[in-house]
């Protein structure tokens, strides 16, 4: 496995727009958190925040009703300005973006936004997205990372951002999640204070011009979903743990190797103890340093990975641990030892960062400080397509909701989550899986946009109840990847997690996720599935992958390849290349995506059946989505014997 280096940074937030003046914010012990400015909330409600001091100017105009879309954009462009500086133009041509963002302009799709930013910088390489509420920042680090690790990519920018609006103030207050003075996480005082910014960091296969002396990698990457909860995290910290558990066993690194952690450190009741315990659990029980920059900065919501992370590097750089402004005193089952109002000196050489969203999701990332050292290996699995279902709105409409998954009640699920459900079980039972506690399946979901039915849901009762009047429920179902976290949970979906939202290449990329989740190790068993709709009709795909399938004949995926977006024939001829395959030997098999309903993992479902059915022995999937990306996915027969 090729390693990945940290070549670049930037940030901007509440504490600063740049390294010093973020150092300087951390040196100075004082919060940025404070009264909000940018609008007026109701007598009474708590709205403590750390707003970041940046004017939302684009070079390409948005429209002026989306201006939440405009601000994220503005504190991107900034952040992944600082990283990129020193990128040639020939060298921003060959760079792949990866946008992570939870940005509430439901109308504007993630690809857009992605896009729009990606053209701004210059970079014409393929364009990602991923959005796992505050999950988001975290998992688009480790996605970038997989790309350059696995020769994807040479260079990778990834870009967090996301703002404070008042529908995101109300819906946490709603839920009891803000505190009532600036937050001070691990400490008696209980609650959250948000936060907006962004981060960037530009991930390398090589550490620099010198490649000589120290450098910072991105040493492992994990994710996982815990399947307990909307809103709270597993009491037992069970997802934070898988998700470190699996980055520290990419990495090869020994807990006892681990000197500091950027927790996730919200400072809210549920997720602080449990946080400890997870954390506690992966690291075996060492003794470690940790502090939570939410402090500092705030809840910077999807963001947060990538602003805590850059602000921990910051730290690092000054040969210190970062600090928990406000800290005195734990609360019980606080870490022993919180790093207090102000840097430690004595800076880690190993640090990992945990981040946590609603609907369970939970990523982690290793970081290591060291010698630029050769490439490392690592054992890859071969990864086979047991099971494909395909759901249309008329199956959902005659369902029998309390039976159409076997021990699941579908009643009270919105119509996407119903129709994903059923197509991921579905899926298992073609392939004979059943997910279990001790061998946990993963799952990674390919989704433009926000359901539909649930955004106008949200509207009607926002427009009858107020802000402060509606449903806190509501609310966390309009995040994009609600779907994909309520199927985790019905179905017992404790693996790798993951919602990427590159249009209607999605799926094909989702189901690229998932195959190098099980490829590396994270999980023996993944379900990769896709959805779209409207707002009646809901469309879904499932597809069960394992690495060591039963008897019979089975589709091998044997390689894959990713492209600028006008680049559909690159991506062709790139996994011919890595297949191994001359073009005639697939010509006739040919499938290519640009499904209507858009769901490129139609294609492959389809080509899986005639594979299976021996009509055919190899397919090859090609499918592009305007201003994202290219993707092609090979596949072929395989016969398992018994």
């Amino acid at each position: 496995m090729t390693r990945v280096w940290i070549t670049g940074a930037g940030i901007v937030c509440g504490a600063g727009g740049s390294a010093a003046e973020v150092w300087a914010a951390m040196c100075s012990g004082v919060t940025a958190i404070g009264p909000v400015r940018r609008f007026s909330v109701p007598p009474g409600r708590n709205a403590w925040v750390a707003s970041a001091a940046i004017e939302p100017t684009l070079k390409h105009t948005v429209a002026p009703d989306q201006s939440a879309a405009q601000l994220c954009l503005a504190m991107a462009r900034h952040a992944a300005g600082q990283a990129a500086a020193d990128l040639v133009p020939s060298g921003r041509a060959e760079t792949a973006l990866v946008w992570a963002s939870n940005v509430e302009d439901h109308h504007m799709l993630m690809a857009e936004l992605a896009a729009t930013l990606a053209d701004e910088l210059g970079l014409d390489g393929p364009r990602l997205g991923v959005s796992v509420a505050c999950a988001s920042a975290t998992l688009a680090v480790g996605i970038g990372a997989r790309l350059v690790a696995s020769g994807d990519a040479a260079r990778v920018l990834v870009v967090a951002s996301d703002v404070i609006t008042p529908r995101v103030i109300a819906g946490f207050d709603q839920l009891g999640l803000l505190a009532e003075t600036p937050c001070v996480p691990f400490s008696s005082l209980i609650g959250t204070s948000l936060g907006e910014g962004a981060g960037a960091l530009l991930l390398e296969s090589s550490p620099g011009p010198s490649g000589q002396g120290e450098g910072l990698r991105v040493s492992g990457w994990g994710s996982a979903n815990d399947a307990h909860h909307p809103t709270q995290p597993h009491p037992g910290g069970d997802g934070v743990a898988r998700a470190l558990e699996s980055a520290l066993a990419l990495a090869g690194c020994d807990p006892s190797l681990v000197a500091h952690v950027s927790a996730h450190g919200t400072g809210t009741a549920a997720n602080d103890g449990a946080e400890w315990v997870g954390l506690s659990r992966a690291l075996a029980g060492q003794g470690v340093a940790v502090s939570s920059l939410k402090s500092l900065v705030g809840h910077t919501q999807g963001a947060c990975g990538l602003v805590e992370l850059v602000a921990s590097l910051i730290a690092l750089e000054h040969d210190a641990h970062p600090p928990t402004i406000g800290f005195t005193q734990p609360r019980p089952g606080a870490p022993p030892d919180v790093v207090g109002p102000r840097p430690r000196v004595g800076g880690p050489r190993t640090l990992v960062s945990v981040n946590a969203g609603f609907g369970g999701s939970n990523a982690a990332l290793v970081v290591t400080r060291e010698p630029a050292m050769a490439d490392s290996e690592l054992a890859r699995r071969e990864v086979y397509i047991c099971g494909a279902a395909v759901v249309d709105p008329t199956q959902v409409a005659s369902l029998d909701l309390c039976r159409a998954v076997r021990g699941v009640d579908l009643r009270p699920l919105g119509t996407w989550t119903v129709a994903l459900c059923v197509a991921l079980g579905e899926a298992l039972r073609a392939a004979g899986l059943r997910p279990s506690r001790r061998d946990p399946t993963g799952l990674f979901v390919g989704q433009a946009q926000v359901s539909l039915a649930q955004t106008q849901l949200l509207a009607t009762e926002y427009a009858r109840e107020g802000l402060y009047g509606a449903s806190a429920n509501i609310f966390t179902e309009t995040f994009l990847g609600h779907p994909a976290s309520a199927c985790a949970s019905a179905l017992g979906l404790r693996g790798p997690f993951g919602v990427t939202t590159e249009g209607r290449c999605a799926g094909l990329v989702a189901l690229v996720h998932a195959v190098e989740a099980a490829r590396e190790g994270a999980a023996r068993t993944m379900l990769a599935g896709e959805l779209c709709g409207d707002l009646e009709h809901a469309h879904a795909v499932g597809l069960a992958l394992d690495v060591a399938p039963r008897a019979g004949r089975v589709v091998r995926v044997v390689a894959h390849a990713l492209a600028p977006a006008t680049a559909g024939d690159q991506a062709r001829r790139q996994v011919l290349e890595r297949a191994g395959w001359d073009a005639a030997s697939v010509e006739p098999s040919l499938y290519t995506g640009h499904e209507q309903p858009p769901l490129s993992q139609a294609a492959v479902a389809r080509a899986c059946s005639a594979i299976r059915a021996g009509e055919i022995e190899r397919a090859l999937i090609v499918d592009q989505h305007r201003g994202a990306l290219a993707c092609a996915i090979a596949l072929e027969a395989h016969d398992v014997s018994s």
